[in-house]
């Protein structure tokens, strides 16, 4: 009798916790590397571990489809499967996008942005705070 846990349970069956506690984990220790906290220097190992387990998912299930498929089951698709990816991913991208184009669109008169030709550019110091605080 084989007692150990099926590690590719379909997302319909069960939800994991598990997982979703360590891409949670992964993700906080990205925010704190960019938020510069002590201990945290190797933000890509967060990035890493999150490209890791999301892979892991992701082939759990398409092997479980076509498990479920080659048992005479429900067929599997791989167009399916990109399109549920859509419709789950697609709205966090839409509704962002949209509000940051219609709060942005005009944020300031141009006359209050470029009064001389040298605003239009970020002078040297603002460059390397910049660059600095998003890497």
């Amino acid at each position: 009798m084989d007692s150990a846990p099926n590690l590719l349970i379909s997302s319909t069956d069960s939800f994991r916790y598990d997982i979703n506690a360590l891409l949670a984990i992964a993700v906080i220790a990205v925010v704190l590397f960019h938020f510069q906290v002590p201990g945290f220097s190797g933000g890509s190992v967060g990035v890493d571990i999150f490209f890791v387990i999301s892979g892991f998912l992701m082939t759990s299930i398409i092997v479980t489809g076509l498990q479920t498929q080659h048992d005479g089951g429900k067929s599997f698709s791989l167009s399916n499967f990109n399109l549920a990816r859509a419709r789950r991913i697609l709205p966090a991208l839409i509704v962002p996008t949209a509000a940051l184009l219609s709060l942005g669109w005009h944020p300031l008169p141009l006359s209050s942005v470029c009064t001389r030709r040298s605003r239009l550019a970020l002078d040297n110091r603002q460059l390397r705070r910049y660059l600095k605080f998003i890497l």
